[in-house]
């Protein structure tokens, strides 16, 4: 039993990590069109991203890639062109 106590003195450090990702169509002055957007709070903080994601691209993904990345899809269906790109979030 005497393991299990911790000094007072010691502090233990804990850090909470939390990521919310989702699609959105938006209609503003700047831009009309689709988004991908994130919230993450780490360490207390919250950040938010947001990433156009309209094109001339007949179908779009956004698919989760590296870590701070996503990786966008667009796929040309009269050129058949497949077309792939990282985007980087905060």
């Amino acid at each position: 039993m005497e393991n299990l106590i911790i000094p007072i003195h010691k502090q233990i450090k804990i850090t909470a990590l939390l990521l919310f990702c989702y699609s959105d169509y938006v209609r503003t002055k700047d831009y009309k069109g689709g988004t991908f957007n994130s919230i993450s709070y780490n360490e207390g903080k919250i950040t938010t991203d947001r990433i156009n994601t309209k094109s001339d691209a007949s179908v779009s993904y956004v698919l989760p890639a590296k870590q701070g990345q996503v990786l966008i899809v667009d796929y040309y269906k009269k050129t058949k062109i497949l077309e792939l790109h990282f985007e980087k979030l905060n």
